[in-house]
């Protein structure tokens, strides 16, 4: 061990004064190994872009020491920019490509299944079943919770309440005569559905936007 190694498991203490002690106890902690932080592994990362990472933050420097000497940057400028899109470019592929692969080994499980299945086993928020109505009480149902909060954002009409006041909230209680909403147009469909991204995740029925948007299509074609 490090500590026998450095003889610190042999010394009498017993004997030790005070400066003894102080240095006893910095020997010992310089023995302890401190635990290093673990670094972030990413999965897809290879050779190449560490490469382009090291060419991008080398011509960082170089740029800063020609802003210092004053030295003219649009070429050096240039010359970054091109190296930085090339390396998002890469990274941008490679995280793809990973995606794929992970995505090919899923079996009959693809990856839309993993994830909701996950989140349907998932814990559900649990609504609060008690609120403090007074500093020493608490409510004990969940229907008596609802009632205070009711009363609390929405109580009943009071003697300040103006006779307009009165007559706005009764009027929630009629249906008022309007006409129906009209149907949507297929044009209105089809650029609801263009807008839907395809990198959106689909739900349980796995139906992603280029599935709905290829059905909606095809269905207006076939049946006019």
């Amino acid at each position: 061990m490090a500590m026998e190694k450095e003889q610190l498991t042999t010394k009498n203490i017993e004997l030790f004064n005070v400066q003894d002690i102080d240095n006893y106890v910095k020997d010992i902690t310089k023995v302890f190994k401190h635990k290093g932080i673990p670094k972030t592994y990413i999965p897809w990362w290879n050779s190449e872009l560490e490469t382009l990472n090291l060419g991008v933050i080398k011509l960082h420097h170089i740029i800063q020491a020609m802003k210092r000497s004053r030295k003219p940057l649009y070429r050096v400028l240039l010359e970054r920019k091109q190296l930085k899109q090339e390396y998002l470019d890469d990274i941008r592929k490679a995280s793809t490509e990973h995606f794929k692969e992970f995505r090919n080994k899923q079996g009959k499980e693809d990856v839309w299944s993993l994830t909701n299945r996950l989140l349907k086993n998932s814990p559900q928020p649990v609504l609060p079943s008690t609120i403090r109505v007074t500093p020493a009480n608490f409510t004990t149902t969940s229907k008596e919770t609802a009632y205070v909060l009711l009363n609390k954002f929405y109580p009943n009409d009071t003697e300040d309440d103006t006779e307009k006041q009165k007559l706005l909230r009764q009027s929630v209680y009629y249906e008022q005569n309007t006409s129906d909403d009209r149907f949507f147009t297929e044009e209105e469909v089809i650029d609801c559905l263009k807008t839907i991204s395809p990198n959106k995740a689909p739900g349980s029925n796995h139906l992603t936007a280029d599935i709905c948007f290829a059905f909606t299509t095809i269905y207006k074609n076939r049946h006019r």
